[in-house]
């Protein structure tokens, strides 16, 4: 990596652990740690916990679910005089097989829809999101999930609000979670890449960091035996290239990270058990319609 991208990196990570500005303890008191906001996702929906409206500053989404499948728990933003009926039809027309129709729409969710993550969520499972909130109102959707091959919409789980939420202009300070690793996702040399630790815990947090083009997403996706990032590039080498393709080596996700908006970061823990991982985003390209993952975001990292 060149030393322009590590130094954004640590520079990044310094200035996500400085205390947001704002009413706070008196001097030598340590400033609390942000508000959990739990959020139980079931087939019927899901609600989140007030108030309602909130102080800006940062929260942490506390994201479980139960029934029969997995979901995906959706966070955005509009920006601009954007409206909820465009992007419900955004999001329909970039699920187009037309890529006539499909690729303008989804540049339009990129371009005038602020992802704030999100979760992949299995029953059983915790993910948590900390994140601060900025003055606006944030949406909330959820969807049962499905393998990522089979995925067509480009950058969230479902259209229709369960839930929102208002951010005032008023700041509850609050200190970052201790952090374990830091997730970089940047483009060096001219293309998208993911950075990250070989090994992190896993129970620990992460970083996570978006500096590419577009949104990205961090899915966990179990490995085959042995795979590593070159199996997983020549993999999709093939398949881009029309070839016979090798033993598939990974599988569908666990969980992990939805849509993050480019300049965006938070600490994500996902609770998942010990194991090697590949990282992967998914998120199509909207030139080209090709996944992410497919071009180079992927990275192999084993939780301990």
């Amino acid at each position: 990596m060149r030393m322009k991208s590590l130094n954004a990196v640590l520079l990044t990570l310094l200035l996500f652990l400085v205390p947001i500005a704002g009413s706070g303890p008196a001097a030598g008191q340590r400033l609390p740690l942000p508000p959990v906001l739990d959020v139980h996702v079931t087939q019927e929906g899901f609600t989140v916990p007030g108030p309602n409206p909130r102080p800006g500053g940062p929260v942490t989404f506390r994201v479980t679910a139960e029934g029969a499948a997995g979901y995906w728990w959706t966070a955005y933003k509009l920006r601009g005089d954007t409206t909820l009926p465009q992007f419900v039809e955004w999001m329909e027309q970039s699920a187009s097989p037309d890529p006539a129709v499909a690729l303008p729409a989804l540049r339009s969710l990129y371009d005038n829809v602020d992802y704030s993550g999100g979760a992949k969520i299995h029953p059983g499972d915790t993910v948590e999101l900390t994140q601060t909130l900025t003055p606006g109102i944030y949406y909330f959707g959820s969807q049962v999930a499905w393998g990522e091959q089979a995925r067509s919409a480009g950058a969230a789980a479902d259209p229709s609000p369960f839930g929102w939420l208002e951010v005032t202009d008023e700041v509850a300070p609050a200190r970052s979670p201790s952090i374990d690793g830091v997730v970089y996702m940047g483009r060096i040399r001219n293309r998208n890449v993911i950075v990250a630790p070989a090994s992190a815990p896993a129970d620990g947090r992460l970083l996570v960091r978006n500096d590419t083009d577009q949104p990205q997403e961090v899915m966990f996706l179990e490995l085959a035996p042995g795979a590593t990032d070159r199996d997983i590039q020549e993999y999709f080498d093939a398949e881009l290239e029309g070839r016979p393709l090798p033993p598939r080596p990974f599988y569908d996700s666990v969980g992990g990270m939805l849509a993050l908006s480019p300049g965006k970061q938070l600490v994500l823990m996902t609770g998942l058990p010990p194991g090697r991982y590949g990282i992967f985003s998914w998120l199509r390209v909207p030139e080209t319609g090709i996944d992410s993952a497919a071009l180079g975001m992927h990275k192999v990292i084993t939780l301990r």
